[in-house]
């Protein structure tokens, strides 16, 4: 495994994205590829299929921050950190946890390093790239994105409120309307939602035409 990950970070030069903003050229794999650099969860598929190439079981950890790789070897579990290829001791995962989360979130329990599911791995990569194409403004990618999302999440008011933004930057408030209003019903107690109600009412109340 150590050998693996020189390969992939030092002979082949991998490394994690400079800047902190998400970009598409940090998360899409093909990009990830040809520019050495990635945001985490790029890195850890990237090196989660040389490892298979290896004959190498990778687990991906759906953990807080970033993800993290899990090795199991003669009934031990070594962790991988996909941003520098460190591996990681049993004290630093839960170092990493503290980091991650305030303190009122959940306490740090081993059940966390499960190996995610291909669900969970799907929707948090589809929303990475989501919110890349948002910040690169390629709507129309992101709505085609979101979409893939609630066809893996139907229903989600989160998802919808976000595709609900997309198209208001499509210029397609008509529609987006509906999604706003579906989500302020899910989620009146968000924070977002108050905001959400004033623009609805503006923008359903008339307006006034001076002459």
């Amino acid at each position: 495994m150590r050998e693996l990950c020189k390969q992939f970070y030092f002979q082949f030069a991998f490394s994690k994205a400079p800047e902190s903003m998400l970009t598409t050229k940090r998360v899409l794999l093909d990009r990830a590829i040809r520019l050495r650099t990635g945001e985490p969860l790029t890195l850890a598929l990237l090196l989660q299929e040389a490892a298979s190439y290896h004959g190498l079981v990778l687990e991906l950890i759906d953990f807080p921050g970033y993800p993290l790789l899990r090795f199991d070897y003669e009934q031990c579990s070594y962790f991988v950190d996909p941003s520098n290829g460190e591996l990681l001791l049993d004290q630093q995962v839960q170092e990493r946890f503290e980091d991650a989360t305030d303190e009122d979130d959940e306490d740090f329990s081993w059940e966390m390093l499960e190996a995610a599911d291909q669900k969970t791995v799907i929707v948090r990569y589809l929303s990475e790239l989501k919110h890349a194409l948002i910040a690169d403004r390629r709507f129309a990618d992101a709505l085609t994105t979101v979409h893939m999302l609630l066809a893996v999440l139907p229903d989600d008011p989160y998802e919808i409120r976000d595709r609900g933004y997309i198209l208001e930057e499509l210029d397609c408030n008509h529609v987006a309307v509906d999604d706003y209003q579906y989500f302020v019903e899910q989620c009146p107690d968000d924070p977002s939602a108050q905001l959400l109600r004033l623009q609805l009412e503006n923008w359903t109340t008339p307006q006034t035409v001076l002459h």
